[in-house]
């Protein structure tokens, strides 16, 4: 069990690393985690829209899916980097065709 733990931490830390440098345009869906709620959702929304070339056309949640947000950029964008970088995010990962983005539990 510690061993599938250990590889998969691995996966999530190498994804995080190709995201740190993959250019993404177009619509990106972003599968958002947060053990605070609803008040850090709307501040991690709010700085989205501080991202230039970004703009979210779809916000939604399900029982199933936990909260998408789907972003359209205009133009090539270091995404990942980006959201790595913002102060409510602790990391930033990649789950099929999803980016998964965990925010901060403090």
């Amino acid at each position: 069990m510690e061993a599938e733990e250990a590889d998969r931490t691995q996966r999530v830390e190498q994804d995080a690393q190709f995201l740190e440098t993959e250019l993404f345009e177009g619509e990106v869906r972003l599968e958002v985690k947060s053990n605070i709620g609803f008040e850090q959702v709307e501040q991690f929304k709010k700085n989205l829209r501080g991202i230039e070339n970004l703009r979210i056309t779809l916000d939604s949640w399900s029982e199933e899916e936990g909260i998408i947000i789907a972003v359209t950029l205009r133009e090539p964008t270091l995404l990942g980097s980006i959201l790595g970088h913002m102060k409510l995010v602790s990391q930033v990962y990649r789950n099929k065709k999803r980016v998964v983005v965990v925010l901060t539990s403090d």
